[in-house]
């Protein structure tokens, strides 16, 4: 019989406050109710709610269990009555994957669904829990499924510190962690992938990824072969993108697409004004009749789809779910910038959920599907036409910096079995919205790997770097993304962010110089206020655009007080996230951007520049 205790961490993903609730309520009763041999035989349990944390990886509720030895959690699991119970209870308010961990001594068992793994203690995390008062240290991994079935486990950065070698006696310290991350108000409750521009591979079910061969004669479980290109078949294997999908049905079965003759404003075809005006807009208005295809507003662009050349600028405001529908663009990849509200997007190579201050990315061709889990949702959106983005390159700042590959995450395979239901696809093509119809779903893949597919990134995660000496470095510093033109060095479209950042130069006006650039430069801001514009004209949801030579800068109370100000080193942009898409094209505005949304503000230039002052004074004798 083994003499050694075990103390078991298990995890749970339970989104809803009364089901945490009922759980931590089972749980009063079995630690009442558990008993072997007539007599109670846990040593002890602790349960309670995680705290809201990025980190967390969307498990809400963790349990400490302690049994004396593996005999008795044995018992627990398969004749204890009690605990059978409470399972019951669990299978009904659980969602997503569930995660066992037991140790003894440094040996850690770690069991998802059913799957058992050991590895050795070494990676450790910690799990706060305010309900009963304790932190716990379990290890830091994430659990994504992979190509054999089992769960992949990635370690965590951790600061948890203890003396000697960590083990379930060893003395674990009480500090808590301070991760770069983004503390969402709303917790994540998918799995992913992590990595830029990695070979990923993901199967729902277990063996329906074919081994060695792309398109056998005949893929696991009945399943068809189908091949998704984001580049040429010869581009250069370093820009080569493409994934196999495993689904049940080719996206090729469904009806002929017909021009869609519903009131939408995504066509990039009506003429757009070319203005040398600075322009500025007020917070674009929510509109909750609209779902997400039918609230996309073209308000400026350049180039041409059919062409493959240039970018288009949309915003969105929607608040209502797609009902049986799905929706791709094949004119360029989107990069989706949340200002408002939750995007539950269901894709076809699985699910993102997304919040504010994380950005997403769905490749042209990809079709997805939007519900709106906390209501009206509002953003903005680049369409890059042109290639694919790309991280931009580091150059003498090394081999890590701002964006780093490994914070972004791909979905996991994530399929629905339905072959009789009607659905409808709408494909934004040429500018313009065509629909077909079908009677199964578009969300049928099984499994897939490649280097196409969807992803997002939290940009509380950007490692933005700056002047330690003197002066305000170029913008580009903090590109996290970029579509490049076929010269070196010049962008189709950066997206570009001004995180929370630490101002330290000597000497130096610290806000972005006065500029005229060969650059366009469309700027939002999702949350706070911009630290180079303190007037109140630039809001939340609202935008500017200082296109090719348009003169633009600080405004005058900006330059007034920054020009004054004591050089102490200073934390800016608190509590804000602003953002840039800059495009080495000549941006022209719709005439919804322009005119119909009624949100161009016809002061800007007056508020912001017009009251500059005359500072200069001649030497005398000079």
């Amino acid at each position: 019989m083994s003499t050694k205790s075990i103390r078991r961490i298990t995890l749970f993903k339970i989104p809803t406050e009364e089901g945490q609730e009922k759980l931590l309520a089972q749980y009063r009763v079995l630690s009442k109710e558990a008993l072997k041999d007539g007599a109670p035989y846990i040593l002890d349990i602790q349960a309670g709610k995680a705290f809201p944390d990025q980190r967390a990886q969307g498990f809400t509720i963790a349990v400490q269990t302690i049994f004396k030895n593996k005999e008795d959690m044995v018992y627990y699991d398969n004749e204890c009555t009690a605990h059978a119970d409470l399972k019951k209870v669990a299978i009904a308010v659980h969602e997503g994957v569930m995660m066992v961990i037991a140790a003894v001594e440094d040996i850690i068992v770690v069991i998802v669904d059913t799957y058992p793994m050991v590895v050795r203690a070494g990676s450790w995390g910690c799990i706060s829990y305010p309900a009963c008062g304790i932190r716990m240290a379990i290890p830091r991994i994430s659990a994504i499924p992979s190509s054999n079935g089992y769960a992949a486990l990635t370690p965590r950065p951790s600061e948890l510190q203890a003396k000697g070698p960590l083990t379930g006696k060893a003395t674990i310290s009480r500090r808590t962690f301070n991760m770069p991350v983004t503390n969402f108000k709303t917790a994540e409750k998918y799995s992913y992938q992590n990595g830029f521009g990695s070979y990923h591979e993901s199967e729902a079910i277990e063996g329906a990824l074919p081994v060695a061969a792309n398109s056998p004669q005949k893929p696991p479980y009945g399943l068809y072969a189908e091949k998704l290109s984001g580049t040429a078949f010869t581009a250069p294997r370093h820009e080569n993108l493409q994934s196999w999908l495993y689904r049940i049905l080719p996206a090729a079965s469904h009806s002929d697409f017909t021009a869609y003759n519903g009131a939408v404003e995504t066509t990039s075809q009506s003429p757009l004004h070319q203005i040398p005006n600075q322009l500025r807009w007020n917070p674009f208005d929510m509109d909750e009749s609209k779902d997400w295809v039918h609230s996309l507003k073209h308000l400026g662009g350049a180039g041409n789809p059919a062409m493959k050349s240039g970018l288009g600028i949309l915003i969105f405001a929607a608040g209502k779910d797609m009902g049986n529908e799905a929706f791709y663009s094949a004119d360029g990849d989107f990069l989706i910038v949340l200002q408002h509200g939750v995007l539950d997007i269901q894709t076809e190579l699985g699910r993102i959920l997304a919040r504010p201050n994380e950005i997403v990315v769905i490749p042209r061709g990809v079709r997805y599907r939007v519900t709106l889990p906390a209501g009206p949702v509002r953003g903005y959106i680049l369409e890059l036409y042109q290639g694919h983005f790309q991280l931009p390159e580091l150059g003498p700042i090394g081999s890590n910096g701002l964006a780093n590959a490994r914070d972004f995450q791909a979905p996991v395979a994530d399929f629905q079995e339905d072959t009789s239901s009607a659905w409808t696809i709408y494909s934004k093509f040429d500018g313009n919205l065509f629909t077909a119809t079908q009677n199964h779903t578009p969300f049928d893949i099984v499994a897939w790997h490649g280097t196409y597919y969807p992803y997002k990134y939290d940009l509380g995660r950007f490692n933005t770097i700056g002047s330690t000496s003197f002066d305000h470095p170029d913008p580009s510093i903090f590109t996290v993304l970029t579509g490049p033109s076929d010269h070196v060095g010049t962008a189709i479209a950066d997206f570009v962010i001004f995180p929370p950042r630490w101002l330290v130069q000597e000497d130096t006006f610290r806000p972005p110089w006065y500029h005229r650039n060969t650059m366009s430069e469309f700027m939002g801001l999702i949350t706070g206020d911009y630290d180079a514009k303190e007037g109140g004209g630039f809001r939340p949801a609202g935008a500017s655009l200082h296109n090719v030579m348009s003169a633009h800068g600080p405004d005058a109370a900006t330059h007034e007080k920054a020009s004054g100000a004591a050089l102490a080193p200073m934390k800016v942009g608190e509590g804000s996230m602003a953002f840039m898409f800059e495009s080495s094209l000549m941006i022209g505005v719709s005439e919804w951007g322009l005119k119909e949304c009624k949100k161009v503000q016809p002061d800007y230039n007056e508020k912001s520049w017009e009251a500059l002052k005359v500072n200069f004074k001649r030497p005398e004798g000079k």
